[in-house]
Parts: C-alpha cells; structure tokens; sequence
C-alpha cells in the first residue's frame, strides 16, 4: 500500500497545483481590474487569463485522470478474486450465477458479470 500513499501524495500535489494556479489567475483579473485604466486592455487581459485556465484546467484534468485510474489499477490488482473453478468452459454462465454473480450486461460480444463483497 506504499505505493497507493505515494500515487495519493502526487494527485493532492497536482490537486493544489491546480488550485494555486487558479488563485493566480483569479488574482491578476481583480489586480488588472483595479490597476489598468484603459477597459479594453482590461478585457483583452481577462479573455487572455480565461484562454490560460481553460488550457490549465485540461491539462490538469488529464493528468488528475491518469493518476486516478493508476491508483483504481493497483486496487482492483491488490483485491483480485479467486479464480473461479470449471469443469468445462459450457457451464461458466450457471456456475457464475451460482455462486452469487449477476449479470450486468449482455452483449452479442460479451457478457459482464459482477458480485459486491463486503
């Protein structure tokens, strides 16, 4: 699980990364507002600083993303089921269901079973 604690340290470092630039950005519109005389100068500053936290914000979230789903990996990795004993692969759908499986969706390609264990 130290691995869980280091991926959980680098998602809250990115998570207040992001927050921080946010301020920033959120702080230099107010400071030009107050500071700048010339309105048009001001607005051309805050379409700037909009253009700036809109490319932040997919940048972050992306990388927010990868960090989760790397983190639901290692989980679902470390919390693997047993492997569930066939006679044959025929009976694999009523074995499932027998041993408290329910089926989720049913496709012409797959089918997904599932089974909460608390």
């Amino acid at each position: 699980m130290d691995e869980i604690k280091v991926i959980n340290k680098k998602f809250l470092i990115h998570l207040l990364l992001y927050i921080g630039i946010i301020l920033i950005l959120i702080g230099i519109a107010i400071f030009s507002h107050f500071k700048v005389k010339n309105e048009n100068l001001v607005y051309l500053i805050w379409f700037g600083l909009l253009v700036i936290g809109l490319i932040v914000s997919g940048i972050f979230r992306n990388r927010l993303d990868i960090i989760t789903n790397y983190s639901y990996i290692i989980k679902i990795g470390a919390n693997a089921s047993d492997p569930i004993r066939l006679r044959s692969s025929v009976d694999i759908e009523e074995n499932l269901l027998n041993v408290g499986y329910q089926l989720k969706y049913n496709k012409k390609a797959y089918k997904i079973y599932y089974r909460v264990v608390k």
